[in-house]
């Protein structure tokens, strides 16, 4: 249900409104840890899901398309598919791939290439996280060149 605003005031609240959402948009994004589930939930609704429809009703009552529930909605979906990654303690043991790394050729370190010292990081994560939005998320690839135009600002 679109609104068409005709009053100048409400229109004018509504590009102010518009303009300081924009502005705020432009901050880097940061992240509160915390293990208390309903304190995280709390944090979720504040800093999300309320400022998000709060949003979204005055882009409809400025006769826009509202979008920041559906963004929100999307980054709580990522999230979720991760959290069990993202919440337990892991450890790791690198003692038997050490051991086999000495015992190779250096003709077969060539062949087996498993170092992961020798790995471009930088680029290792980025086709970690492409690849996690296309066959993780099923999400449109088409917006990444504007997503890094973005982030370069």
């Amino acid at each position: 249900m679109e609104m068409n605003v005709t009053r100048p005031s409400l229109r004018a609240a509504c590009d102010v409104m518009c303009a300081v959402t924009w502005l705020r948009s432009q901050h880097l994004p940061n992240a509160n840890i915390t293990s208390n589930y309903l304190i995280n939930q709390y944090w979720i609704l504040v800093s999300h899901k309320f400022p998000a429809f709060i949003y979204d009703l005055f882009l409809r009552l400025c006769g826009q398309k509202p979008q920041m529930m559906r963004i929100f909605n999307r980054l709580h979906k990522a999230i979720g598919l991760l959290e069990y990654f993202s919440s337990q303690e892991w450890q790791w043991n690198s003692e038997n791939m050490n051991m086999l790394m000495s015992h190779l050729t250096p003709e077969d370190r060539k062949l087996f290439n498993f170092d992961v010292r020798q790995l471009n990081w930088p680029e290792y994560i980025e086709n970690y996280c492409i690849g996690t939005k296309k066959y993780v998320l099923n999400e449109d690839m088409s917006d990444i060149p504007a997503a890094r135009q973005h982030l370069r600002k």
